[in-house]
């Protein structure tokens, strides 16, 4: 049996209720099956940008910083920020305590 590649990018990780419903269980309802598929997921939309490097400034992502000042504590405050950004989304996205508990 054949299996299907699928990427979902990070600015549709941003409506995770969208992808799950229409890109993972829709097939499974329509037929399908939610096996014999490799589904590959982005960052949330902008995080790949504070981990790495800004695609439009080219402002050093949380790696540069990281890489250029070991004794800097750059690198710390710009991981700590993305961590609160990252729970904010995570609790527009889920309703469950529980979900957001998991995602954090």
């Amino acid at each position: 049996m054949t299996h299907t590649d699928e990427k979902i990018g990070g600015t549709s990780m941003n409506d995770f209720a969208a992808v799950r419903d229409n890109t993972i269980m829709r097939p499974a309802e329509m037929g399908g099956s939610l096996y014999r598929r490799i589904i590959v997921v982005s960052a949330y939309g902008g995080v790949t940008d504070q981990l790495l490097e800004h695609k439009n400034s080219g402002k050093p992502g949380i790696f540069a910083l990281f890489a250029e000042g070991m004794n800097d504590e750059s690198w710390g405050d710009a991981m700590a920020a993305l961590r609160q950004q990252m729970c904010a989304i995570n609790a527009k996205l889920f309703s469950d305590a529980g979900l957001v508990a998991n995602a954090n």
